[in-house]
């Protein structure tokens, strides 16, 4: 469509897709992949133009092969994106647009396929930001923004302050607790808090990393796992759930909230559920809200018990008889329960203002045994 000719802007073909007579000019070459010899620079090219086009100091007929080193702190930026770990280029003193081969990131790019593989995630993976940002967790730093004037390295920090825990999936999730939140209205509970949203949610998730002991339910690989959100809507049909502390409304599913004292406010428990005859198993979850706190420590501390036939289970414990004092979602998987009935109990271990009220939520279900 346009001859380049080195150092000046192209000029451009008066037909352009069959419109004769109408002029094109194009403010930007073609060049890329190892050692920009191959390969369309989409990203360069879209980044030269809209610089160009919104006069931001880059001046008309900038190309690709005669950016300043100042045009390409913009390129660079609009493309690391693509090439998080800065595998595209040379490490240089003098310049910053040095294209390299290109091996590197190829290999990177490639190797994050396999590493978030959705049925069988490395435990690796967060060490390749390539492949992060094409196949993982990252993939939303594709169509980011900064805002105008906005410094470079608070950009930068602002998209990776997204890294520990936001994902692909997160858009996926908000529609599910809208479904959530919409059958809980359809069945009574009209103003669900979050933490019972959450509770349900966690307690329908299931973890698929097969690296988990008898009885765990969460590691650091894949958090509390997959949200299967039939699950969490079926607990809410067969009312298994209790919101503690609701000050929105009172209904048959909400309970009183806790305190560290007076004593008897300290903790709650259910009545007997039913186990089904045969081989079950069971998931209780309990949810809590905490404060924010400078040090970054839990300001309350609850613990999960969940009692059968004789034996407890503790949240995040497994077969362990200690408590978990880090999170505040603590979660119970019990094959083969032993009992004809179990029942939750939620107790406050330590709050920091040991007056002051504490709600909380659970929910849990029980299955003919299946593989976790």
């Amino acid at each position: 469509m346009a001859n380049l000719i080195e150092n000046t802007a192209p000029v451009a073909d008066s037909d352009v897709s069959g419109m004769e007579g109408v002029p094109v000019e194009t403010n930007m070459s073609v060049s890329g992949g190892p050692w920009g010899s191959v390969h369309e620079p989409i990203h360069e090219s879209l980044a030269l133009s809209a610089l160009i086009s919104s006069n931001s100091g880059v001046s008309p007929g900038t190309t690709v092969k005669n950016a300043s080193n100042h045009d390409w702190d913009y390129i660079r930026g609009a493309i690391w994106n693509d090439d998080s770990d800065c595998q595209l280029f040379n490490d240089s003193l003098n310049q910053n647009h040095s294209y390299s081969l290109g091996a590197g990131w190829y290999k990177f790019y490639t190797w994050g396929k396999d590493e978030w593989n959705p049925n069988y995630i490395d435990a690796q993976r967060f060490r390749n930001p390539i492949g992060r940002s094409h196949y993982g967790d990252l993939q939303f730093l594709h169509c980011m923004a900064s805002t105008r004037g906005e410094d470079p390295d608070e950009t930068k920090d602002d998209d990776w302050t997204f890294m520990p825990g936001t994902s692909m999936s997160t858009p996926l999730v908000a529609g599910c607790v809208a479904l959530l939140c919409e059958t809980l209205q359809e069945h009574g509970k009209k103003h669900p808090s979050a933490t019972l949203v959450k509770a349900l949610l966690v307690n329908g998730a299931v973890n698929y990393s097969e690296r988990l002991g008898l009885g765990l339910c969460y590691d650091y690989e894949q958090g509390f796992g997959r949200v299967d959100i039939d699950s969490s809507i079926s607990m809410v049909k067969l009312s298994s759930f209790f919101d503690g502390g609701n000050v929105f409304e009172v209904t048959d599913f909400d309970v009183p909230v806790l305190r560290q004292t007076p004593e008897i406010e300290k903790g709650w428990s259910s009545a007997q559920i039913p186990v089904p005859s045969g081989r079950n198993r069971l998931t209780v979850t309990l949810a809590y809200p905490d404060k924010a706190a400078q040090s970054g420590l839990m300001q309350n501390n609850m613990n999960l018990i969940v009692l059968s036939g004789g034996a407890e289970r503790h949240g995040n414990m497994g077969k362990a008889l200690g408590f978990d004092h880090t999170n505040n979602v603590e979660k119970v998987v019990w094959e083969n329960v032993p009992g004809d009935t179990f029942k939750i109990v939620v107790s406050i271990f330590n709050n920091v203002d040991v007056k002051a009220a504490a709600s909380f939520a659970v929910a849990w279900d029980i299955r003919p045994l299946a593989r976790l």
